[in-house]
């Protein structure tokens, strides 16, 4: 009885570990109307020592509207400044994923490098970023969490 009680606790207990951290993750906390969730103003974000901070950037924002256009605004440390015109777009998956979150914006131009770094040298091409429902939302440039813009409050 005290096996079979045991065993029954273990699982629980691995079971609320498991829902917890799959909440805190993003994984549990899409918002009914995501895509309103998603719109307003973000500030680029990174980790020292990440791939991010090599290239030159003193700050960066992201826009996202409601009627779907979207614009990013670069300062490198040189002193040159880009701004960048696009739309976006929210792709919901609704499926499994091994991510913390599969969820999509993507964006006809972003100025970023292929390997998805800012760069006051990469010409704006389109780009697929993971959206991760966290408080705030964050829109990760890479999948580990260096590199992520981060809405405003």
């Amino acid at each position: 009885m005290r096996r079979a009680l045991f065993l029954i606790l273990t699982v629980v207990s691995v079971l609320v570990v498991l829902v917890v951290s799959l909440g805190f993750y993003g994984w549990l906390r899409r918002p009914k109307d995501a895509r309103a969730a998603l719109v307003g103003k973000y500030h680029f974000q990174w980790r020292e020592g990440s791939g991010c901070s090599e290239r030159g950037i003193e700050s960066s924002t992201l826009e996202l509207r409601g009627d779907g256009s979207s614009e990013q605004r670069d300062r490198f440390k040189d002193g040159s400044e880009f701004v960048t015109p696009s739309t976006w777009e929210y792709y919901e998956y609704n499926r499994w994923c091994p991510a913390f979150s599969c969820d999509l914006v993507a964006f006809q131009k972003l100025r970023v490098t292929t390997d998805l770094k800012i760069d006051k040298n990469a010409s704006p091409i389109g780009a697929g970023l993971i959206v991760r429902w966290s408080k705030p939302p964050k829109i990760v440039l890479k999948h580990w969490n260096d590199c992520f813009f981060a809405k405003a409050r």
